[in-house]
């Protein structure tokens, strides 16, 4: 009832703003039937509507729900501020107070098609929302179900750690042990550092002062060397060298063979007197009639001391041919020792007495 006398009212008040304005511009004109046909296609579309939404719903429930849609909490509440809201609309719009023009049509238009889209675009919305909040539902819970074995995996690695502290605490105490040890090696490669330089220092001393020897050795010798060859060089100590060497060769020669001669005529004497030892040793066994036993083992110690110094003679023998020898070679010396300079003088000495 309201929504038709609400229609009559601004279809009356359209036709008299637009009936004004005939002799207006085209464009006004133009805009104003296209204004008219679109706002009759919105009232056909709301009958449509409200004629398909009345033979599908109750209408007792629908007003249920009209007045469910107010904020009051209480029903005669709710219904008091429909009627009250009415009967100001009706006075109002009666006593001229609101003018219903083309703005009101266009915000009425307005609010029905964003109505009309709420309830038809409600379900999907619903089941949008349904479906965002399950799926945020199931990521949510997916999330706590990590979270919490997250936690419970945290919890059984910190578990293992347990001993954290007595570990720590030893741990402390060998870093100490290790900086006091690498202290002390430090300390000790720096000494042995040392040490090896100073041995490295006194090294090198003791090679500059063997090379000096070795220097001052070699000077003296080079000047001793030198004294004795210009000394050398004199006629007076060439001849000093050469007489004073063939008086030791003939010296050495005569104490040898005169050593050998006496030794030769020792032995030959003891052999005779041991010889006529036995022969009267003899005699007066025989006639002092001993035993044949005795005189056996008497006869065989002298045949012994008879071959040892047989024996002895031999060896002396040979060592007189070796003197010979020796004197033959001496005496071949002494011939051409004459002819030598005084380098070989020295050389012929040296070899000599060694």
């Amino acid at each position: 009832m309201l929504f038709s006398i609400a229609k009559r009212n601004i279809e009356g008040k359209l036709k008299t703003v637009f009936s004004s304005n005939i002799y207006g511009s085209k464009y006004l004109a133009t805009q104003s039937t296209q204004n008219i046909a679109s706002i009759r296609n919105v009232f056909k579309q709301n009958e449509q509507t409200r004629r398909s939404f009345s033979s599908k719903i109750d209408p007792k429930l629908k007003a249920a729900a009209l007045i469910d849609l107010l904020p009051k909490s209480s029903i005669l509440s709710k219904t008091g501020m429909i009627t009250m809201g009415t009967m100001l609309s009706i006075a109002a719009i009666s006593n001229e107070l609101y003018v219903v023009n083309e703005e009101t049509v266009i915000l009425a238009s307005f609010i029905g098609i964003i109505w009309f889209l709420i309830n038809s675009g409600k379900k999907n919305y619903i089941n949008w929302m349904d479906n965002h909040i399950n799926r945020m539902h199931s990521l949510l819970s997916n999330s706590r179900q990590e979270h919490a074995s997250a936690v419970k995996e945290r919890i059984e690695t910190i578990e293992a750690l347990k001993d954290v502290v007595d570990v720590t605490k030893n741990l402390f105490e060998m870093s100490k042990e290790t900086l006091h040890l690498e202290a002390k090696e430090f300390e000790l490669s720096q000494i042995v550092n040392a040490q090896q330089q100073a041995k490295a220092v006194l090294n090198s001393w003791v090679r500059y002062e063997s090379a000096l020897r070795q220097r001052e050795q070699a000077y003296l010798a080079e000047t001793i060397i030198s004294k004795v060859k210009k000394e050398l060089q004199q006629p007076k100590i060439q001849q000093q060298i050469l007489n004073q060497s063939i008086t030791e060769i003939e010296d050495t020669y005569s104490v040898v063979y005169l050593g050998l001669a006496f030794i030769l005529k020792s032995q030959e004497m003891t052999s005779e007197a041991l010889t006529s030892m036995c022969l009267h040793i003899h005699v007066n066994l025989l006639d002092q009639k001993i035993k044949l036993n005795e005189w056996s083992y008497g006869t065989y110690t002298l045949c012994e001391l008879l071959s040892e110094m047989a024996e002895k003679k031999e060896k002396i023998t040979n060592t007189i041919k070796d003197l010979q020898s020796l004197t033959e070679e001496l005496m071949y010396i002494s011939q051409y020792i004459s002819k030598w300079n005084s380098k070989g003088i020295i050389i012929a000495n040296q070899t000599f007495f060694s």
